[in-house]
C-alpha cells in the first residue's frame, strides 16, 4: 500500500470516523470518444471530462452551453494540451448558485477542428441550516472503499472492519491490482499494522490523533466550519432508506476544526478542498454511510521551484450491524 493511501488511513482512523474524507477521474473508453463522469449531480459535484482524437499536444478550447441556451466560457485550471495519445482531460465544479438542468460541455481542438458536445445534468439541491440529530452507537461493522490519486498514478483499495467507539478500529484492506492485504488496529493511543506479522507502529499518538469525540458530537461540530449543508434527497443504503446530506470545507476550515481539539495543529494545506457526504437513516437517525473526498491542488515548494502534482483521496464507508455486543477489538501480540 503506497504512501498516499497510508496518508488517507491516517486521517481516517486517527481523527475519527465522522471527520474522515467521491472522486471521479474520467478515462477514455476508446478512440474518437468523449464523456463525463458522473453524468448527473448537484452543485459542487466534480464533473470530470475527457475527449480523444486530437492532435498530439494540440491546444483545446472548452465552453459550456447552459440550460437556457447561452454560452458560458470556461478556463479550467487542470486543462492542458492534448497528450501524446491525443487525449484531453479536465474538470468543472459548479458553484451553489449554478442553474440546475441539462448542460453541455463543448471541447474543440484549435488546430484539428475536432469538436465534441458532452451532455450532463445539474440536479437541484436544497440548502439547510443544520444536520438532524444523530443517534449515537457503540459498535458497528463497516465496508470500505479507498482511492488515492497523485498526478496520473492511481491506487484503489477495498476492505471491511469494525468500530468500537470512541477510539477502537479494526480494518482489513486489500489493494486492487496487487492484492496486497494489510490489517490495521487502533486502540486508543496505539496503532498496529499486520503485513505478515503484527508490529506496533505508533504509541502515545499526538493529542490531535488521540482525540476522539463521540460520533454525534463530531457530526454536530462539522456545520460550524463547513461552507454550507446541502440536502440531496433520499437514498437506499443496504436496504435502509436514508437522507443524503453534503458538506464542503476548505483546508483552512478543516484545520480550524482540528485546532478546536489541539491548537496550532495543521493537517492539510489551506487550499485543499474537502467534500463530505452523509447518509442518515430516515427512521433510526443512524449514520449508515459516509463518503469523503480530499483534493489537494498542485503545490509549489522550495528552490527551483518544485511543483508537486495534485493529490486526491476518496473514502466510502458503509456501516451496519450496529450495537452488536459481539464486536470486540483487542490488541494483537507483537514481537
Amino acid at each position: 500500500m503506497n504512501h498516499t493511501l497510508c496518508s488517507l488511513l491516517t486521517i481516517l482512523f486517527f481523527v475519527g470516523p465522522a471527520v474522515a474524507p467521491e472522486l471521479a477521474t474520467a478515462q477514455p473508453p476508446g478512440p474518437a470518444r468523449a464523456g463525463v463522469e458522473p453524468t448527473a449531480g448537484p452543485a459542487r459535484t466534480r464533473f470530470a471530462f475527457f475527449a480523444t482524437g486530437f492532435l498530439v499536444d494540440e491546444p483545446i478550447a472548452v465552453w459550456r452551453n447552459t440550460p437556457n441556451g447561452q454560452t458560458a466560457e470556461l478556463y479550467p485550471d487542470d486543462l492542458r494540451n492534448a497528450n501524446a495519445e491525443g487525449v484531453a482531460t479536465w474538470s468543472w465544479v459548479p458553484g451553489p448558485a449554478t442553474q440546475p438542468g441539462p448542460w453541455e460541455m463543448v471541447a474543440r481542438g484549435i488546430d484539428s477542428g475536432v469538436q465534441y458536445v458532452i451532455p450532463f445534468e445539474l440536479t437541484p439541491t436544497t440548502e439547510i441550516d443544520q444536520l438532524p440529530a444523530i443517534t449515537a452507537f457503540d459498535t458497528a461493522r463497516f465496508d470500505l472503499m479507498l482511492q488515492a490519486q497523485t498526478g496520473p498514478v492511481q491506487e484503489v483499495a477495498y476492505g471491511n472492519g469494525a468500530l468500537v467507539l470512541p477510539d477502537q478500529v479494526y480494518a482489513r484492506i486489500t489493494t486492487a491490482g496487487t492484492n496486497e492485504t494489510v490489517e490495521i488496529i487502533r486502540i486508543g493511543p496505539d496503532l498496529y499494522i499486520n503485513r505478515g506479522e503484527w508490529t506496533r507502529v505508533a504509541q502515545d499518538l499526538p493529542p490531535i490523533l488521540r482525540a476522539s469525540l463521540p460520533l454525534d458530537a463530531q457530526l454536530a461540530r462539522l456545520p460550524e466550519y463547513a461552507n454550507g449543508i446541502v440536502y440531496l434527497g433520499q437514498d437506499s443504503v443496504r436496504g435502509v432508506i436514508t437522507h443524503h446530506y453534503q458538506l464542503w470545507l476548505t483546508g483552512s476550515q478543516f484545520n480550524a476544526l482540528n485546532a478546536a481539539v489541539e491548537p496550532d495543529t495543521t493537517m492539510l494545506p489551506d487550499a485543499a478542498v474537502i467534500k463530505i457526504d452523509l447518509w442518515i437513516g430516515v427512521n433510526d437517525q443512524l449514520l449508515h454511510q459516509q463518503g469523503s473526498v480530499i483534493t489537494i491542488p498542485p503545490q509549489t515548494t522550495g528552490p527551483g521551484p518544485t511543483i508537486t502534482p495534485a493529490v486526491e483521496f476518496q473514502a466510502l464507508l458503509t456501516y451496519y450491524d450496529f450495537n452488536n455486543p459481539g464486536i470486540v477489538i483487542t490488541a494483537p501480540r507483537v514481537p
